[in-house]
C-alpha cells in the first residue's frame, strides 16, 4: 500500500492569498467564512500536482486581483508542498510568473507572456521532468477518484464509473454463471470463443438475415410461378405427330400428284378427316386425364405444405413451452429469495457499541439511538431488496402471461391444422383412387360418322389403282409443306418449355424446403436469444452481489430491467436505496468515502482526501487516508485545527454505527 500524505502547503500570491503556510496531520480542519480561501488551499494543491484547480479546470485565475477586479502585475505566484510518500518527504514547488520584455527603441517593458518554473526538492527541473515525477507518485485520474468524495458519484459518466467498478470486481467466469441454471449449459460451447455480448450481436445479425431471406422467398416463388408457360403439352405432342404425318402425306402427294386423280385426293381428304377426329378424341381424353392428375397433384402439394407448417409450429410450441418453464423456474427462485429476504433479521454486535480505544461502553441512550438508526437502515435496505425482487417477479409474470397466451393460440392453430390435414389427406386419397380408375367419357366425335370414314378409307384403298405422279398443283403442295414445317417448328419450341417448367417447379420445391429450414433456424436462434437473456440476468445477480460485498454503505445497481424484460447496462451508486445524485450532502460525502476506501484497497494507494462543506456532516466514515476538512464558519482569517492532537488532549475517539467522532 502506497501512502501519500500532505505535510505542508505554502501559498504566495495565489488566488488572492498573499502568504499562507498550512501544516497538516492525519486529520486537519480548515475553517473560515466564505471568501477567506478554504477552496484556494485545495486549488493550490491540485495546481501544484496537475496544473488544474479542484474542479478540474485547467484555465482558472491564479493571479491576485485588486478591488476593481484588475490583475496586480509583477507578482510571482508560488505554491510549495511537502508530501510524505511511504515515510519519505518530497518537496514540490511551482512558480507562475509574468515575462516582461523591452523591445529595441521602446522606453518601457511590456508583458509578453508567462512562464512556470518547477522545483523538486528545491532543484529546478523541466516541466516534463516535473510531470514525470508526479506521474510516478500517482496517476491523475486515480488521484481525483481517491481525493474527492463527490468525484466518482457526480463528476464521472456512468460508463466510466462502471468501468472502474468492473475493474475492481473483475470478470465473472462463464462457468460460474452457467452453473446457476442447468438450462444455460447449452450456452457453454457458444461462449467458449466469444463473450455474451458478441454472441447476442451475432444472433441479432443472423436473425435479421434469416428474416430477410424468409420475407423474400414468397416473392421469389411468385416470380417463378409467373414464369411457368401454361401449355397443353400433350396436345402439343399430338399436334407434332399430326404435322409430321401431314408432311409425310404431302410429300407422298408430291410424288403422286395429278389433277385427274380424284380417287387419290378423296382418299387424302378422308385420311385428314380421320386424323382430325383422332386428334379431337385424344385431346378430350387427355384433358379429362390431366384434370384428375392435377387435382391429385394439388392435393398432394397441399398435404405436404400443411405437414411442414405443423412441424414448424410444433417447434415453436416446444421452444415457447421451454421458455415458459424457464420463467416459472425463475419465479420460484424469486419467491424463495423473497421469503429468505423477508425472514432476515438484524443481529446486533455488541462490540459496535464499545469504544475501540478505551473499551468503555457507550451511554444507554446513545446505544438505543444508534440501534434504532441501524434498524431503520436495515429495514430500508430490506424493503428495497423486496421491492426489487417483486418488480422482477411482476415483470416475469407479465411475460409469462404473454407467452402462455401465445402458447394457447399455437395449440389452437395446431389442432386446426391437424384437422385440415386429415380432410386434405382424405381428399387426396379419393383423388388418387379416381385417377387410378379413370375412364374417359368421349362426346366430341360421332361414333357412327367415325366408323363410316374408316370404312370409306378402307374401300378406297382396296379399289384405288397404283397411279403415277401427274396432274396435281405441285406449287400449292410445296407451299402447304412449308407451312406445315413452320407450324411444326412452333410446336417444338413450345414443347421445349415443358422441361423448363419442370426445372422451375423443382426450384419452387427447393425454395419451400429452404423456407422451412430457415424457420427452424430462426426458432433455434430465438431460443438461444432467450437463454442469453437468462444468462445476463444470472450474471447480473452475481456481479451486483460481488461488488456490493466490497462496500459498507454504498450499494451499486449495475443493470436496469426494461418493460419488455430486456437488460441494459447502467451504474448507479445507491445510499440506503437512494441514488447518489438524489441523496443529501452528508450521505453523498459518507458514500464517497466508502467508495474511496474500496478504491484505495483495490489500487493499493492512499492520498489526501479533501472534504468540502464538511459542516454539513455530523459524523463521517472512518478511513485510513489523510483527511482535510473544509468548514464554512464565521472565522476570519482561516482557522487551522489539528483534530488528531485535540482528540488526544480532550479524550478518545469513539465509533458509533461505524462513524468516528471526538468525545
Amino acid at each position: 500500500m502506497r501512502r501519500i500524505k500532505l505535510s505542508k502547503l505554502i501559498l504566495r500570491n495565489f488566488k488572492g492569498v498573499k502568504d499562507m503556510e498550512v501544516t497538516f496531520t492525519d486529520s486537519t480542519n480548515i475553517k473560515g467564512d466564505n471568501g477567506t480561501g478554504k477552496t484556494s488551499v485545495f486549488d493550490a494543491f491540485t495546481w501544484l500536482l496537475f496544473d488544474k484547480d479542484s474542479t478540474d479546470r485547467q484555465s482558472f485565475e491564479i493571479k491576485t486581483l485588486n478591488e476593481s477586479n484588475q490583475v496586480l502585475h509583477g507578482l510571482e505566484h508560488q505554491v510549495t508542498g511537502i508530501l510524505n510518500v511511504d515515510g519519505k518527504d518530497i518537496k514540490l514547488g511551482k512558480v507562475f510568473k509574468e515575462k516582461w520584455t523591452k523591445k529595441k527603441g521602446e522606453s518601457s517593458k511590456k508583458l509578453t507572456g508567462h512562464e512556470t518554473l518547477c522545483y523538486v526538492n528545491d532543484i529546478p527541473v523541466k516541466q516534463s521532468e516535473y510531470k514525470d515525477t508526479i506521474a510516478k507518485l500517482i496517476d491523475e485520474q486515480l488521484f481525483k477518484l481517491i481525493s474527492n468524495p463527490l468525484y466518482f458519484g457526480t463528476n464521472m459518466k456512468w460508463q466510466d464509473r462502471r468501468d472502474v467498478i468492473m475493474e475492481i470486481i473483475g470478470e465473472v467466469p462463464v462457468e460460474r454463471v452457467i452453473r446457476m441454471s442447468s438450462k444455460l449449459s447449452s450456452l457453454a460451447p457458444l461462449l467458449a470463443d466469444m463473450d455474451i455480448d458478441t454472441l447476442k450481436r451475432s444472433i441479432a445479425v443472423k436473425k435479421k438475415k434469416i428474416n430477410e431471406d424468409i420475407k423474400a422467398i414468397p416473392y421469389r416463388i411468385d416470380e417463378l410461378n409467373n414464369s411457368i408457360q401454361l401449355y397443353d403439352f400433350n396436345a402439343i405432342e399430338f399436334e407434332i405427330s399430326q404435322n409430321e404425318a401431314y408432311i409425310q402425306a404431302v410429300e407422298e402427294k408430291l410424288l403422286k400428284s395429278s389433277k385427274s386423280n380424284e380417287p387419290f385426293i378423296r382418299l387424302y381428304d378422308l385420311k385428314n378427316k380421320l386424323r382430325q377426329m383422332d386428334y379431337d378424341l385424344n385431346v378430350e381424353r387427355d384433358k379429362q386425364l390431366r384434370e384428375f392428375e392435377n387435382k391429385a397433384k394439388d392435393l398432394d402439394y397441399q398435404v405436404n405444405r400443411i405437414k411442414r407448417t405443423i412441424e414448424d409450429e410444433a417447434v415453436r410450441r416446444d421452444n415457447l413451452s421451454n421458455t415458459i418453464k424457464g420463467i416459472e423456474s425463475m419465479n420460484e427462485q424469486l419467491k424463495a429469495r423473497w421469503y429468505e429476504k423477508s425472514n432476515e433479521d438484524l443481529v446486533f454486535n455488541e462490540e459496535q457499541f464499545v469504544c475501540p480505544t478505551c473499551h468503555r461502553a457507550f451511554e444507554v441512550e446513545d446505544i438505543e439511538s444508534k440501534k434504532q438508526q441501524m434498524r431503520d437502515n436495515f429495514n430500508n435496505g430490506k424493503k428495497n431488496n423486496l421491492r426489487k425482487i417483486t418488480e422482477e417477479g411482476v415483470c416475469n409474470k407479465k411475460k409469462l402471461e404473454d407467452y402462455e397466451k401465445q402458447l394457447h393460440q399455437l395449440e389452437l392453430r395446431l389442432a386446426s391444422l391437424k384437422e385440415t390435414l386429415r380432410n386434405e389427406e382424405r381428399k387426396r386419397s379419393e383423388a388418387v383412387e379416381a385417377l387410378n380408375n379413370f375412364v374417359p367419357s368421349i362426346t366430341v366425335v360421332n361414333k357412327d360418322e367415325y366408323e363410316e370414314v374408316k370404312e370409306q378409307i378402307a374401300a378406297l384403298e382396296a379399289s384405288l389403282p397404283r397411279l403415277e405422279e401427274e396432274g396435281e398443283d405441285i406449287d400449292s403442295l410445296k407451299v402447304k409443306k412449308s407451312e406445315l414445317y413452320k407450324s411444326l417448328d412452333e410446336y417444338k419450341k413450345k414443347l421445349n418449355a415443358q422441361e423448363e417448367n419442370e426445372r422451375i417447379k423443382r426450384r419452387i420445391d427447393d425454395l419451400m424446403e429452404e423456407e422451412r429450414v430457415l424457420a427452424k433456424q430462426l426458432a433455434d436462434l430465438e431460443s438461444t436469444e432467450i437463454l442469453c437473456e437468462e444468462y445476463t440476468k444470472s450474471k447480473v445477480e452475481l456481479l451486483e452481489s460481488s461488488i456490493n460485498s466490497k462496500f459498507n454503505l454504498v450499494k451499486f445497481k449495475l443493470f436496469n430491467t426494461l418493460v419488455n424484460g430486456a437488460i441494459e447496462d447502467c451504474c448507479e451508486a445507491l445510499i440506503n436505496g437512494v441514488p447518489f445524485s438524489n441523496a443529501n450532502k452528508a450521505a453523498q460525502i459518507n458514500g464517497g468515502l466508502d467508495i474511496i476506501n474500496a478504491l484505495c484497497g483495490h489500487y493499493g494507494v492512499e492520498a489526501p482526501i479533501f472534504i468540502d462543506n464538511r459542516e454539513s456532516v455530523n459524523d463521517i466514515l472512518p478511513c485510513d487516508s489523510q483527511v482535510i476538512n473544509l468548514f464554512v464558519s464565521r472565522d476570519k482569517p482561516l482557522k487551522i485545527e489539528n483534530v488528531e492532537s485535540e482528540a488526544l488532549i480532550e479524550g478518545c475517539l469513539i465509533k458509533e454505527w461505524g462513524l468516528w467522532h471526538i468525545d
